[in-house]
């Protein structure tokens, strides 16, 4: 037993050995890879004949000396190949891809083949970059709010130095709130705002299927104001989105009108929606969402200064009331129709049914 005992140690010693030796090996292998990989680092975007829109981008752009240490090509015709002949590879496909590539870029013919739009740059939508931006016009709505004064003084400084210039054109920004844009919703396919789910590709997918009007995800207005990138991502359109709209929300008014006139000035979008539907108690417990409600007067106060500082249309997206039994919507629309909003969406349930509740659309 004893002798079995120690042979039984010493496999297992072998065992642990051996996998020890060949765990060294695969590290130094892969070691020994990376090392060859990291040779270039060439920029993916380049690799594709496209524009590269990234500053001072950290990747290498010497096409030439890239090319000259590719392994040869296998194959003369790519399988995988798309758009130009071009496969997702691009400059390091070994199956006759590289060649066009190449050609491409010694003839300086880049693409911009992403055909996004709204993409600003790190530097165009950094906090310190949004404070420098001269809100005059919400400036005039909210001159008696310390709170955003404060924060806002280069702001309030220029507005001071043109008061009147500034009153007089939003005096007749008032009366030509119906002159603005129209967009005929009538007979159009409309793909609501769907959070987590409606980004960017999925509305592609959708307008190859015949959606006309397409609206981003909601974003909030504070995040956007603080130059959150990850939130100002959720207003990219897309070249084939001919008729796209931008979905905000916020319970605070400074925030709201100020986040409006930002877009209205930077983005490039057909009309902007107030979203004042969202059940999330995450967004409520904030005054947003369908909390705005709530505060009925103060929502109007919000939309009618949105509506006076931007060029474009804008709409309104809310429920029924708090709860279904007892939908409050019907008493207030005397009262939105005043707002000259271009369109109101209702979602057929309430508050405390959230999304997965059977819809009142009666």
């Amino acid at each position: 037993n004893n002798n079995n005992n120690n042979n039984n140690n010493n496999n297992n010693n072998c065992e642990l050995e051996f996998k020890k030796i060949t765990s060294t090996a695969a590290s130094q292998n892969q070691k020994n890879k990376n090392k060859l990989l990291k040779g270039i680092k060439f920029c993916t975007k380049i690799s594709q004949a496209q524009l590269c829109k990234i500053e001072n981008c950290k990747f290498s752009h010497d096409f030439e000396e890239f090319f000259a240490q590719k392994l040869p090509d296998i194959s003369v015709k790519c399988p995988a190949a798309k758009d130009n002949n071009i496969c997702a590879q691009g400059l390091s496909c070994r199956c006759g891809c590289a060649i066009i590539v190449l050609t491409l870029l010694r003839e300086n013919k880049l693409s911009d083949s992403t055909n996004k739009e709204n993409q600003l740059s790190h530097q165009s939508c950094n906090q310190s970059t949004i404070k420098q931006f001269h809100f005059l016009k919400s400036a005039y709505f909210l001159k008696n709010n310390t709170g955003w004064t404060k924060r806002n003084p280069i702001s309030m400084q220029k507005f001071k130095e043109s008061e009147i210039i500034i009153e007089e054109s939003l005096k007749e920004a008032k009366l030509k709130i119906s002159e603005k844009k129209k967009i005929d919703w009538r007979n159009k396919i409309y793909l609501a705002p769907l959070t987590t789910i409606g980004n960017l590709p999925f509305r592609r997918v959708c307008k190859k299927f015949g959606v006309d009007i397409t609206c981003g995800e909601m974003a909030l207005a504070t995040q956007l104001l603080y130059g959150n990138r990850g939130e100002w991502a959720l207003l990219k359109k897309h070249a084939s989105e001919d008729l796209f709209g931008v979905q905000i929300a916020g319970g605070y008014e400074d925030a709201m009108i100020s986040c409006a006139e930002l877009i209205d000035q930077k983005l490039n979008v057909d009309f902007i929606d107030i979203n004042a539907g969202c059940p999330i108690n995450l967004i409520c417990s904030k005054g947003a969402g369908n909390a705005m409600m709530d505060k009925f007067k103060k929502t109007a106060h919000i939309v009618k200064s949105m509506n006076n500082v931007i060029s474009v249309p804008l709409t309104f997206k809310t429920r029924v009331g708090l709860d279904e039994n007892a939908p409050i919507l019907h008493n207030y629309i005397p009262e939105i129709k005043t707002w000259q909003i271009s369109a109101l969406t209702l979602h057929g349930r309430s508050r405390t049914q959230r999304y997965s509740k059977k819809a009142n659309w009666e």
